[in-house]
């Protein structure tokens, strides 16, 4: 039984002062959470010394995290839905923003693997 898709994004070759800045990737974050018609419920982030910054939200069925290397110009998303609701639309809105063509994306279906009775 399927319980949710889950999307793995890599990107590469991005500019590496907008992926080190909280505030847009904060942004970019809610960005994302409302492409997805999904209500955020909480959220953390943590900006590492020299650089580097992860940010998480819980939303209303699931998750959103986006885990930046400015030196290395990467961005890593992971979208886990319940809903599975993950939109085309998030894809070409991650290209123009990070400024980049470097996509990668996995799209996972994530099962149940069999039925357990509690």
């Amino acid at each position: 039984m399927r319980i949710g898709k889950q999307a793995l994004i890599d990107i590469s070759n991005c500019r590496g002062e907008l992926i080190n800045d909280i505030d847009y990737l904060k942004d970019v974050l809610h960005r994302l959470a409302s492409l997805m018609h999904s209500t955020i419920v909480g959220e953390i982030q943590h900006q590492f010394s020299p650089y580097g910054i992860t940010i998480i939200a819980i939303v209303a069925d699931s998750h959103i995290a986006i885990h930046t290397w400015p030196e290395f110009a990467h961005v890593a998303i992971d979208i886990f839905s319940c809903k599975q609701n993950i939109p085309d639309s998030i894809f070409k809105y991650l290209e123009r923003i990070f400024e980049s063509t470097d996509i990668y994306c996995q799209i996972v279906d994530r099962k149940v693997i069999r039925n357990v009775s509690i």
